[in-house]
């Protein structure tokens, strides 16, 4: 298993054998971008190869050869005098730091030509198809969440045909829904945009949130639990409006139950285990009383 969260994410983000094949199809044109952009991260060029040589290769030899000189010097020769055997020094450092670039470079090279994470990543918007999970939808609930970060303050959205950095208000959407198999389904959106109040909790316009039909069919990339979009189909479905903010520590909770990223098969994407949905129904029912009563009348 994967120790820390760099070693989940490349996990989570590389084909795994274990996941059932779903039912293929075509991208669509928003999908194919979100492919595009989620692929930018997976990728390696010579700018990412030269980086690191660049930032450490020019003094981290020289700090090395020298240290080992002061350490011999002290250890094994008090005689030893550096001033005398300069050229024999610097020409170390200049192979020292060539073979640092050679050695860097060449390492990157053959990992871009046989990593598979990489290559799947290169490749998806080419082979141009998604996976389809489908779900009927009962019946739906929305709570809030207020988690601005500082040091992220954009979300990627497709707007006008292309996936666009727009400014984050901070402010999430989070959709319950009770799905025909008797499962909780969990979505989230983040909502894009400033508005009044931003940053706190206040709700931004209706026009921020999505449409939702009984039919939803989420897409991902062939063989992982990466979701590039949500196809919604069917007739409307209601959404009862808590008008709900979930606590720090009610989020916390949620966001890990929710499965939407570094989990792995045999778990689905956005359900939850049967092991927290007495949780999931005690923090309904604090919400709306009645909420979680699957009877409840939908449109």
């Amino acid at each position: 298993m994967a120790d820390n969260d760099y070693e989940l994410y490349e996990r989570f983000h590389t084909p795994d054998p274990c996941i059932a094949e779903r039912e293929r199809v075509a991208m669509s044109p928003e999908e194919k971008a979100w492919a595009l952009y989620k692929g930018s991260l997976h990728r390696s060029g010579w700018l990412e190869w030269l980086i690191l040589p660049v930032v450490i290769g020019l003094w981290a030899p020289m700090v090395c050869i020298v240290l080992v000189l002061l350490a011999y010097q002290a250890l094994f020769a008090p005689e030893f005098d550096p001033q005398r055997h300069g050229e024999a020094i610097f020409t170390a450092m200049l192979l020292s730091t060539l073979l640092l670039f050679v050695v860097w470079v060449a390492w990157n090279r053959h990992r871009a030509l046989h990593d598979p994470r990489l290559l799947y990543w290169r490749d998806l918007p080419e082979v141009a198809e998604v996976e389809l999970e489908r779900h009927t939808l009962v019946s739906a609930f929305s709570l809030w969440s207020s988690d601005y970060d500082p040091d992220n303050p954009q979300v990627a959205r497709w707007v006008d045909g292309r996936i666009q950095q727009m400014a984050d208000s901070g402010v999430s959407q989070w959709l319950l829904a009770r799905t025909a198999e008797g499962r909780w389904l969990v979505l989230c959106e983040r909502v894009a945009g400033t508005f009044r109040g931003y940053g706190t909790q206040v709700r931004p316009a209706a026009a921020s949130q999505w449409p939702l039909s009984r039919e939803l069919a989420i897409a991902f990339a062939p063989r992982t639990n990466v979701p590039l979009g949500l196809r919604f189909s069917g007739a409307p479905l209601a959404l009862a409006e808590t008008s709900h903010w979930l606590s720090r520590g009610d989020l916390d909770r949620l966001t890990r139950v929710a499965h939407h990223w570094t989990f792995f098969a045999p778990e689905r994407y956005g359900l939850i285990n049967s092991a927290y949905v007495p949780w999931l129904e005690e923090l309904l029912g604090r919400v709306q009383p009645g909420v979680a009563d699957s009877t409840l009348p939908v449109c």
